[in-house]
């Protein structure tokens, strides 16, 4: 229907450079570090600013999902007084959530004209941000090939063909940190792309917890309000990542761990928390999950000398006595 038809005013993208105030990193953290979480952190910090008039090093940190990458990125952020902006990668994702795209907008004298908007990889290009790019390996390949001429360290470049913009000055203080999970092992993702990895002046394995899981818990579950509560909750968590051998991954990760704890500080039961927060996402080992949470938040051993055999035991003796 032409007689409706929206008039292009102008078909020439408008470009503009400008990006949205980012919003500032706080300057309290609610993570405690273990030292490994620390080392990371400095190093990272070591990376993250320029050198010698050399850019940034790109960083990628690999391991398993709740084990704290992202949060060692903003923690960086946060010391360093930088800001940042974060996508999470997927298959089905569009290349415009990264370098931007062309929005239609109203004229003050009627019609419309087509406005370039950039995307949030292209913004922190320009303003010098720190960009986290998590879970990358899960992002599919016209997504990683963007990524190959603004990371080469060096030689640089950056343009948007889509809006026929070529040369984007990537400014000096610009820095891409990527995280991604093993693959397989259910993640849904592939080996890191050779091209994209040899653009990474530095990567590590991260095959443990960087935050001090104790005193996150303890912060938010004070034994005083919350007595063996939370001494409880870590047992519990130590012995999934004991039995990890029963089918897929049992281990619940920081990410969890936390997620449970706030939900039992909201005057969740602890048992119900471990439900929604955790066995929620494990269907293949939910029981086992539920077994093991009953034996630990209703047993009476000692969670310092008991094993987890003998936890199991407990709950299921007590089972066949109520029966």
């Amino acid at each position: 229907d032409t007689e409706h038809a929206p008039t292009i005013a102008n078909p020439s993208p408008v470009v503009t450079y400008s990006a949205p105030t980012p919003e500032p990193v706080t300057d309290v953290s609610p993570w405690v570090f273990t030292a490994k979480g620390e080392e990371v952190i400095r190093e990272l910090m070591m990376c993250a600013v320029p050198h010698n008039g050399k850019a940034p090093i790109p960083c990628l940190l690999i391991g398993e999902s709740g084990y704290g990458k992202s949060v060692v990125v903003r923690e960086v952020a946060r010391r360093l007084k930088r800001t940042y902006s974060a996508l999470n990668a997927h298959p089905g994702m569009d290349i415009s959530l990264l370098v931007g795209q062309m929005f239609p907008r109203p004229m003050p004298e009627g019609g419309v004209t087509l406005e370039w908007e950039h995307g949030v990889l292209t913004k922190s290009i320009i303003n010098g941000d720190i960009f986290l790019f998590e879970e990358l390996t899960r992002a599919p390949m016209e997504t990683i090939s963007r990524m190959f001429g603004p990371l080469d360290q060096g030689f640089g470049y950056y343009n948007i063909p889509e809006a026929g913009i070529d040369d984007i000055p990537i400014h000096p203080d610009w820095w891409f940190v990527g995280t991604a999970n093993p693959a397989g092992r259910g993640y849904q993702t592939a080996r890191v792309d050779p091209a994209l990895e040899s653009r990474f002046g530095w990567i590590i394995e991260v095959n443990e917890p960087l935050a001090d899981e104790a005193a996150i818990v303890s912060n938010i579950l004070p034994d005083s309000q919350y007595p063996m509560v939370g001494a409880r909750l870590q047992r519990f968590v130590f012995d999934t990542r004991r039995n990890d051998n029963v089918g897929d991954d049992m281990g619940v990760n920081t990410r969890d761990l936390v997620h449970t704890a706030n939900l039992i500080s909201r005057g969740f039961k602890p048992e119900i928390a471990v439900e929604r927060a955790i066995v929620s996402k494990k269907d293949s080992v939910a029981d086992g999950l539920r077994l093991l949470a009953r034996a630990h938040f209703q047993g009476k051993h000692d969670i310092n000398t008991a094993s987890a055999q003998e936890v199991i035991e407990e709950v299921v003796n007590n089972d066949t006595t109520t029966a």
